[in-house]
């Protein structure tokens, strides 16, 4: 495993609406200021692409390209590293490298190290199963070995569902492919457990020093296995495994949905990301948490004590709003972006 201490700098090229530009990233707490479409959103993008080999805003990685341009590049300076991330649109080519030799996204220094939160994530709490999305996407992030195993089962319920919907049923085949999913199934679930563990321990430990009350949160799981091959086969998806499961979050032995502003959501998920934040650089050494517009839809006051609270990792904060300089009792950075050039103020 590449030893990273942190992110250095970027160079950008074509790069959506930001301009062709170095940009140096201070260590630490970031705040990167701005108003809507300057390249707030963009740049953040990028230090994600970087790790994953994908976007969190497209699944045509061609979009990140420049209108207008055929090519665009992302070079990370990471320690001695140089990652560099190309997309081609005519021919159709993309690329990650490390230091000039041809690597995949798995490969890449800061593949699992960097974790993006934005308030789209609010909307996919609001139900049981897409609270269970966020967590297992979370936990596989945590780990590489965690996916690696989540790749692998991905492809095992493809190939189950592929056979479902041929209307050839295989019952070899079938025997294989179902015995896979109920073990990962089971290593997963119990993965889970401890992770929800973990962030539950996180929640009521941090709570109670941005409201100054006391809040107890607890996580439950519905699991749902239907082992029924003829509903299965009409229906053409696998009925059972660890993604049909649901997650529920009470807070003070209610639904969470049923108490929670958008506000109170916010800092919920905002400290699920620090904590899995905390347990990449426990396995990792090295984590990069981007919080984007991360003071929208809280006052003042409870997100400055979100901000005080965050631990002592390389966080980029992201805002819209204008910034004062104000105590933290921490030290931070401030990054401007206007017009798509990114510069410290």
């Amino acid at each position: 495993m590449w030893y990273v201490e942190r992110v250095r700098s970027i160079k950008l090229y074509n790069f959506r609406n930001l301009l062709n530009q170095e940009i140096e990233i201070p260590d630490g707490l970031t705040v990167l200021m701005g108003e809507n479409m300057q390249g707030k959103t963009s740049l953040l993008e990028s230090l994600f692409i970087v790790s994953t080999g994908r976007s969190f805003r497209t699944r045509n990685i061609g979009d990140i390209v420049r209108w207008g341009e055929n090519q665009a590049q992302i070079e990370l300076s990471v320690d001695g590293a140089n990652v560099v991330f190309s997309v081609s649109l005519e021919p159709k080519t993309r690329s990650l490298l490390l230091n000039g030799e041809r690597i995949s996204s798995l490969e890449s220094p800061l593949a699992g190290r960097v974790l993006y939160y934005s308030d789209e994530y609010l909307d996919l709490v609001s139900t049981p199963s897409g609270t269970r999305r966020l967590f297992d996407r979370l936990l596989e992030l945590s780990d590489k070995e965690n996916m690696r195993l989540a790749a692998q089962y991905r492809k095992l319920v493809a190939e189950r569902n592929s056979m479902l919907s041929s209307g050839f049923y295989n019952e070899p085949l079938n025997e294989v492919l179902s015995d896979r999913i109920d073990t990962i199934s089971q290593k997963w679930r119990e993965k889970r457990q401890a992770f929800l563990q973990l962030v539950q321990a996180s929640l009521n430990l941090r709570f109670p020093q941005v409201f100054d009350s006391s809040y107890s949160f607890k996580f439950s799981v519905e699991t749902s296995d239907i082992k029924n091959l003829s509903l299965e086969m009409l229906k053409k998806t696998t009925l059972f495994g660890f993604q049909r499961d649901k997650v529920l979050l009470s807070v003070n032995n209610k639904e969470l949905n049923t108490v929670a502003s958008r506000g109170f959501l916010k800092i919920l998920l905002t400290f699920v990301f620090v904590r899995t934040a905390e347990l990449i650089h426990e396995k990792q050494g090295y984590v990069l948490l981007l919080l984007d517009d991360f003071n929208a839809n809280i006052d003042e006051l409870h997100w400055k004590k979100v901000l005080e609270l965050l631990p002592e990792r390389h966080i980029i904060a992201a805002t819209t709003k204008t910034w004062e300089k104000a105590d933290l009792g921490r030290p931070y950075s401030i990054l401007a972006c206007e017009q798509g050039r990114v510069f410290p103020t």
